[in-house]
Parts: C-alpha cells; sequence; structure tokens
C-alpha cells in the first residue's frame, strides 16, 4: 500500500521475514523515519538461556519487545518461568514471566523506561528461572522499533 503527494509518501508493507514497517519519507533527500515490527516464533533451547535469531538492528530505538508464549514453557524443577531482556540486562523486559500457554507481556524496558538506542545488533535472551534450564517452550517475540536513513544529498 503506499500514498504519494508531492512532498511526502508513506510506505506500509509486510514481507515474508516478517517485517512490518510504516516510514515517512519527507523531502527530496530521501530522509527517512521508519516504526517497525521484526518478529520471530523462539523454540526454547535446551539450557539456562536461549537468544532470538532475530536482533534489535544496529541504531535501532527500541521501544517494545513484545511476547506470546504459544507452546507452553516448561523448565527443569517445574518453576516454569523465565525472564526476558538481552545478554546485558537478563530482567529487561520482564522478571518471571509465567511460561502458561498464551502468556503475553508487552515488553517494556523495565529497566530506564522508554525507548532504549541500541548501537549494536542485540538479540532477546529468554532466561530460565534461577538454575534451571528450558525443557520446552515456543514464544513469539516482536520487537517493535524505530528505525532512520539519513538524507541521501
Amino acid at each position: 500500500l503506499a500514498s504519494t503527494t508531492a512532498n511526502n509518501q508513506f510506505r506500509v508493507c509486510s514481507t515474508a521475514q516478517h517485517v512490518n514497517d510504516f516510514s515517512l519519507v519527507q523531502g527530496a533527500n530521501a530522509q527517512v523515519t521508519g516504526i517497525k515490527t521484526l518478529t520471530e516464533l523462539h523454540t526454547l533451547g535446551s539450557g539456562a538461556t536461549s537468544d532470538t535469531t532475530i536482533t534489535i538492528p544496529a541504531g535501532a530505538l527500541l521501544l517494545y519487545a513484545s511476547t506470546r508464549v504459544t507452546t507452553a514453557v516448561t523448565t527443569s524443577s517445574a518453576t516454569n518461568t523465565f525472564d526476558i531482556g538481552t545478554a546485558a540486562v537478563a530482567t529487561r523486559f520482564a522478571t518471571a514471566s509465567s511460561g502458561a500457554l498464551n502468556t503475553t507481556n508487552k515488553g517494556f524496558d523495565t529497566d530506564g523506561g522508554f525507548a532504549r538506542y541500541y548501537a549494536g545488533a542485540t538479540a532477546i535472551r529468554f532466561d530460565a528461572a534461577g538454575a534451571e534450564t528450558f525443557t520446552a517452550g515456543v514464544i513469539r517475540v516482536t520487537l517493535h522499533y524505530i528505525e532512520i536513513d539519513v538524507p541521501t544529498s
């Protein structure tokens, strides 16, 4: 879908890679501010932590890292809870999230507030509670972020 005028172009798209964006292009210099999402259906590994394949893009301003449990999460000692964060801060988006089927989390940054800038590509990390390990589970994770393209001239 696209709507174009002499000064502005609005673009909304969806691709097979599960990337969606809404971009506003202004002026003749093609500068872009894009509000985007990137989604992965993540199967938890058998360790204490499991990192997503998708990453917060380098240079992005992350708004949320939302999640939904699509196959119940189980852990070795049956607490079936987990933290959601990054390698740097394990609880950045949630602490002791339930592994029950259809549990959701909006994934607001609990370690500093709204919209965090990421200089480098960063995976989302799921961390089993305490000294436990994951035994099963699938989680859909969606990154909600802002990304810019600089002027071309």
